[in-house]
């Protein structure tokens, strides 16, 4: 499911084929729902007949399943209305980080799968965690709050600003060869403007003097230059509102990600080095398409 997940979901952006949508909302909501199955039948598991090792894989799997429940970084909300569930996901995200405690309670201390479970738990909790924050940010209640304590601080530099943009844009999509300096322009211009319309999605509207500056922007640029900018406004809002965009686009977020991809890969080497030891190869391999 993730995996179908992480191909279709950009097509979402790109057509209206019904069946396309279908597929993509099939795979958002069986996604999670897989997951949490998951995580019932590894709760639940008895591993009789198996070697001392392979009795510790279940608490190994149940966090892997963490790392899937933080879902795709191209989609994290299929609609809006999905965005104001970020609490919902705050309490699965401690529920399962609980019930997995409970689990690698029962065993240790001899569990010799110990260090690379809580490093993949560390990982598992960042990203499921990262998407809660991406739903918490893009939240229509945090986005309209972000938005007037922007607006405080700049809106007296918009207009000096956006005429700035504005002349800048139409020299270089106006007279310019060069294709570089001229994509630059229009996604400084694209950017520019949505800080300004986000406002419309949480019913603010612009000031005045912004719908003149904008309305002075486009009357002076050609026709197609006009809709590529709109097209990369229209792909910024798609990123803030439905992708995880507004949680990694932070230093902070680049440090956890940096945290949880360096954890995974010293846990791939080190179950590399200790595979052999009395694991049976349907379990390496489990253990293997869970990573």
């Amino acid at each position: 499911m993730q995996l179908l997940l992480a191909i279709v979901s950009p097509f979402r952006k790109r057509t209206s084929n019904r069946w396309v949508i279908l597929l993509i909302w099939s795979a958002y909501f069986l996604a999670d729902w897989v997951a949490i199955f998951a995580f019932e039948l590894i709760s639940n598991a008895r591993c009789m007949n198996s070697t001392s090792i392979e009795q510790d894989l279940p608490a190994f799997w149940f966090v892997f399943l963490l790392i899937h429940l933080g879902g795709s970084d191209s989609i994290t909300a299929y609609s809006l209305e999905d965005n104001t569930l970020w609490l919902r996901h705050l309490v699965g995200l401690v529920a399962q980080v609980l019930a997995f405690l409970n689990i690698l309670d029962k065993t240790l201390p001899s569990n010799d799968l110990r260090v690379p479970t809580v490093l993949i738990a560390v990982a598992g909790a960042i990203k499921y965690g990262e998407r809660t924050r991406a739903l918490y940010l893009a939240s229509i209640e945090k986005l309209k709050k972000s938005i007037v304590k922007s607006r405080g601080l700049t809106q007296n530099r918009n207009i000096t600003r956006g005429l700035i943009v504005a002349q800048a844009s139409h020299s270089n999509t106006g007279g310019s060869n060069n294709e570089e300096d001229t994509s630059k322009a229009r996604i400084k211009t694209a950017f520019h403007y949505f800080q300004i319309f986000r406002g419309l999605v949480v019913d603010m509207m612009p000031d005045h003097s912004e719908w003149l500056v904008t309305r002075h922007c486009f009357l002076n640029q050609d026709t197609l230059a006009t809709f590529k900018i709109l097209k990369m406004e229209l792909k910024l809002f798609y990123g803030v509102f439905y992708t995880k965009v507004l949680a990694a686009n932070s230093a902070w977020g680049v440090l956890i990600r940096c945290l949880a991809f360096y954890n995974v890969l010293i846990v791939l080497i080190m179950f590399c080095l200790i595979k052999n030891a009395g694991i049976h190869g349907v379990n390496v391999r489990i253990t293997y398409s869970l990573r």
